[in-house]
């Protein structure tokens, strides 16, 4: 099968499968990332953004105000940090609203929830395995839980063996990896809401090799494989973040969940700073996430996640 070359494009090919047209409205956490914007904004759908708490579960209360009086389509349901979401809940407010339940699982290629792999329990659900399978690219796209290959259309990358060699070669050395960027890592710009930002991508099909690689690992054993050993860094950041004083987002693990990264509050600045750098220290990949989307940095009704931003940061796992 071809897959996707981001999860970005996935989207976007499963918001035109749906139907939705220029003009359409589709609820939209505001605490996200803004490459998720950019295939809504280029099929000129407007994104309403709906207010998540500190644990990223929706407010509830909000979200049915924000349906009224203009309709909206369609609802993001986001597995932050591969953690899933109250699916359940999700589903029956979607079914009340008549809403199409779009599942955004970027961050937990191979995560399972009752059993079943995230990304298969909306109309339609986009996956990011290149996230854990050091692949330049790869995005997945399920439509009613049948995962779809890429339209004929869509020009394949060109593929890139030595980055896929690196990557997993540093992946599967910790300690050489751990070294390699104590020494030559640069610590980012922390304190700009947009030293994160993701360039826009072209749409387009992962290459051979990648969707060879998806394909070679996408079996229930390797998946529940990745999925355990995810896990377990999980725990080992868990320990270290509390031992200094941070405090985790969530308060356990999935039981099957396939994490992408840990992520964490800091208290003051002081903390944050001292954080950062006994993490980058140590040879740990420390990032801010979302980069959000500038119409969230801009407009003072979304402070709530702005200051969430400045004090959530996150361990690469």
């Amino acid at each position: 099968m071809t897959y996707f070359a981001h999860a970005r494009t996935a989207l976007k090919s499963g918001l035109t499968f749906l139907g939705c047209k220029p003009g359409d409205r589709i609820l939209v956490p505001e605490y996200i990332c803004d490459a998720l914007i950019h295939p809504i904004r280029h099929l000129d759908i407007i994104p309403v953004y709906y207010p998540v708490d500190d644990q990223f579960n929706p407010l509830w209360e909000c979200l049915s105000q924000l349906v009224f009086p203009k309709a909206c389509r369609a609802i993001v349901m986001v597995h932050y940090f591969g953690q899933p979401q109250d699916i359940l809940r999700f589903q029956r407010f979607s079914k009340k609203h008549n809403l199409f339940l779009i599942e955004d699982n970027a961050h937990g290629f191979g995560g399972r929830n009752f059993g079943r792999l995230l990304g298969t329990f909306g109309d339609i659900g986009i996956v990011s395995p290149r996230k854990l399978l050091n692949t330049k690219y790869g995005g997945q796209l399920y439509v009613s839980d049948t995962l779809q290959s890429t339209p004929e259309n869509l020009k394949k990358k060109h593929q890139n063996i030595a980055y896929w060699a690196v990557k997993n070669l540093l992946s599967s050395c910790p300690t050489i990896r751990k070294s390699l960027f104590r020494y030559f890592g640069r610590i980012p710009n922390f304190h700009d809401a947009t030293s994160f930002k993701e360039p826009e991508v072209k749409d387009g099909a992962a290459d051979w090799f990648s969707s060879w690689i998806i394909d070679r690992v996408s079996n229930n054993i390797s998946l529940d494989r990745i999925a355990k050993k995810q896990r377990q860094k999980w725990v080992s950041i868990n320990y270290i973040i509390k031992e200094m004083g941070g405090e985790p987002a969530f308060a356990q693990v999935s039981e099957q969940s396939s994490p992408w990264a840990f992520p964490f509050y800091t208290n003051n600045e002081k903390q944050r700073e001292k954080i950062i750098n006994y993490l980058f220290s140590k040879g740990y990949k420390v990032f801010t996430w979302p980069a959000l989307p500038s119409e969230i940095l801009s407009d003072g009704s979304y402070k709530d996640s702005a200051d969430r931003w400045h004090r959530l940061l996150c361990v690469s796992l």
